[in-house]
């Protein structure tokens, strides 16, 4: 239950700028894609390639300026699906196979974790939303919203990529 309530508000958190939740997960199923033909898992794979083609639909008319939102159901959604494959993978007693998958869905989970820590030493309710994200700071230092993606769409490779690394060969 824990897992699952950090992934889905992890997603939901970074629905607030145009093309970054859509992104970011697209980035990480393709990770769980390459994870389920390294393992031959076929049942993570089929969930991971309908999900990777319904969110390169949604992000041809989420990418800036947007013409479709995700808002919260799309995003909940989008981090159960996470949750789900990152919980297939898991295997008893090796902590590899939990933290891989961690990293696999990576920044939303990172920003996630440490925004809820900020808004709990401000005295802040978790579930009030703010301004001081990982992608609104580099907004406020006068990124585009074209280079801020950028930032975060590599940040999240980095972090796919070491889950793979984590998951598959340690």
């Amino acid at each position: 239950f824990v897992y699952i309530f950090i992934v889905i508000n992890a997603i939901n958190y970074q629905d607030g700028m145009d093309g970054l939740s859509g992104g970011l997960v697209f980035i990480s199923l393709v990770g769980f894609i390459l994870l389920s033909l390294i393992l031959g898992n076929n049942f993570t794979l089929i969930i991971s390639l309908v999900t990777l083609g319904s969110v390169l639909s949604f992000l041809i008319f989420n990418f800036p300026p947007a013409k479709f939102f995700m808002g919260d159901s799309g995003a909940y959604s989008l981090g159960f699906i996470l949750t789900v494959l990152a919980v297939s993978f898991s295997k008893p007693y090796n902590i590899y196979s939990v933290i891989g998958p961690i990293f696999i869905i990576g920044m939303p989970i990172i920003d996630g974790v440490f925004a809820n820590i900020r808004r709990l030493f401000n005295g802040k309710s978790i579930f009030l939303g703010d301004r001081s994200h990982f992608y609104d700071k580099l907004l406020q230092k006068g990124f585009s919203t074209k280079k801020t993606l950028a930032i975060c769409y590599g940040l999240q490779i980095i972090f796919v990529t070491v889950g793979i690394i984590i998951y598959s060969y340690v």
